[in-house]
């Protein structure tokens, strides 16, 4: 987003940056800008050589959780846990989108991970 004037200036002739300009488009850019954050976070904490099967489901069953928790503070109109979006004015419509985007990406996780989630671990 320390960037969106230049792209601005850059892209001004085109009509797709006529929407990014916008309060909703500057708002849904931001979203994209924490979740895509967020998600490449979730992948590193995903790789290396020491990754257990029971490593990996916490960390995507806690990532969906913090989905859900993102999905309620939305609905009170918090946006703090994502840092950009939080800078911009938020319309009606584009919360109900964003919310609406975070119910997709639960149900692609959920739908995506149910082997995992269905796996139970022996311990010690």
């Amino acid at each position: 987003m320390e960037l969106f004037d230049q792209i601005n200036d850059f892209l001004s002739d085109k009509c797709e940056m006529k929407l990014l300009s916008t309060t909703d488009g500057k708002a849904f850019v931001s979203y994209l800008t924490d979740i895509f954050e967020k998600l490449g976070n979730l992948n590193k904490q995903l790789q290396g050589a020491n990754m257990t099967l029971i490593d990996a489901k916490a960390k995507i069953f806690g990532f969906i959780t913090a989905l859900e928790l993102w999905k309620k503070k939305f609905s009170k109109r918090n946006f703090s846990e994502l840092y950009w979006l939080s800078k911009c004015e938020i319309t009606n419509d584009a919360g109900i989108v964003i919310i609406d985007h975070l119910n997709i990406l639960i149900k692609d996780f959920n739908d995506r991970f149910c082997d995992l989630k269905a796996m139970n671990f022996p311990l010690g």
